[in-house]
C-alpha cells in the first residue's frame, strides 16, 4: 500500500533541487527528504483508497483488496502520515508548510477523489509529470527563498524528462477501462499509448545539452547525461517489445538519475538569470 520504493523517485528531485538552490548542510537535507517520503506514502495509501474498484483486476493483491486492512484503516493511515509530513513540513519551513497544507492537499486529493483527475487523460498526464518530481524539485527552491525566473523555468523545462511516468498507466489499460477510468493509456488504446511513451523517453535525449547552454549547469554534465541517455534506449527498445513491466521500475530509476546528474553538475554560484 505504501510502496516505500516508489518514494525515491519524489524525495531525490526534492533533495537535487535544494542543493542546486545552495543548501548543503546534512540536517535539512535529512528534513525535506523526510518530509517529502512521508508526504509521498501518505499520497499512496490515498492513491489505494480511490483505485479500489480498478485494483480488483489491475493489483488484486494489495491489502485493501485482500482485506487485510479496511479501508476506514487505510484513510486512518494515510491522513496519520499526511499529519506527520506536514509536521516536519512545519519544521523546517513554514512557506513549505502552507503550501503543501493547502494547494498540496487540494492536489492530493483531487487526484483519487471529488474530479478525479486521475481518470481523465490530461489531468493524469500533467498531475503525474509535475508531481512524480517537478514540483519537489521546487521544494528546495521555496525553503531556500531562491524561487525565481530562472528556477521556475528550469522545474518547467524538466517536465520533458519527468513526463515519461506515464508509463505507469500501460499495464492497467484492462482494469482502469473497466473501472470506467479514462487514462492517456485507455484513451489511445494500448499501440498508440506505447509508441507516446517510447516518444515520450526519446525526445529529452535531444534536450539534454539545453541545461548545460541554457542554465549554465557545469560542462561535466555533460559526461554524466551518458547515464540516462544509455537508460532511455534501453527502456525505449523494450517498450518496443511490448515489455510494459520493467520499464515501468527502469522509468523510476531512470528519473533519479536524471535529477542525481543534475546535482552533481550544479551551476557555481547559481542559476543563470533567462
Amino acid at each position: 500500500m505504501l510502496r516505500v520504493q516508489r518514494t525515491f523517485s519524489t524525495v531525490v528531485p526534492a533533495l537535487s533541487g535544494y542543493y542546486i538552490a545552495g543548501q548543503t548542510g546534512l540536517v535539512p537535507l535529512i528534513m525535506l527528504a523526510s518530509t517529502v517520503f512521508f508526504l509521498h506514502i501518505s499520497a499512496n495509501a490515498l492513491n489505494d483508497l480511490g483505485d479500489y474498484e480498478s485494483d480488483k483486476r489491475n493489483a488484486p493483491d494489495r491489502v485493501l483488496i485482500t482485506g487485510v486492512l479496511t479501508k476506514q484503516q487505510a484513510a486512518v493511515l494515510s491522513v496519520s502520515l499526511m499529519v506527520f509530513g506536514l509536521s516536519l513540513a512545519w519544521m523546517l519551513d513554514w512557506l513549505l508548510f502552507s503550501i503543501a497544507a493547502t494547494l498540496g492537499v487540494v492536489l492530493w486529493m483531487s487526484y483519487s477523489f471529488g474530479t478525479r483527475l486521475k481518470d481523465r487523460p490530461v489531468g493524469s498526464f500533467v498531475y503525474l509529470s509535475l508531481s512524480t518530481s517537478t514540483i519537489p524539485f521546487l521544494g528546495g527552491f521555496i525553503v531556500m527563498r531562491n524561487l525565481h525566473t530562472s528556477s521556475a523555468a528550469l522545474a518547467l523545462f524538466l517536465v520533458v524528462f519527468t513526463s515519461s511516468i506515464m508509463i505507469i498507466s500501460l499495464k492497467d489499460i484492462a482494469g482502469d477501462r473497466r473501472a470506467n477510468k479514462i487514462t492517456i493509456a485507455v484513451k489511445f488504446g494500448e499501440r498508440r499509448a506505447r509508441e507516446l511513451a517510447i516518444s515520450l523517453i526519446l525526445v529529452p535525449i535531444a534536450t539534454y545539452p539545453l541545461l548545460w547552454l541554457v542554465f549554465g549547469f557545469s560542462q561535466i554534465y555533460l559526461l554524466y547525461v551518458t547515464i540516462p541517455i544509455l537508460m532511455r534506449l534501453i527502456i525505449a527498445f523494450l517498450l518496443s517489445k511490448n515489455d510494459v513491466n520493467t520499464p515501468r521500475v527502469l522509468v523510476r530509476i531512470l528519473i533519479i538519475t536524471d535529477f542525481a546528474m543534475l546535482a552533481l553538475a550544479r551551476p557555481e554560484p547559481g542559476l543563470s538569470w533567462l
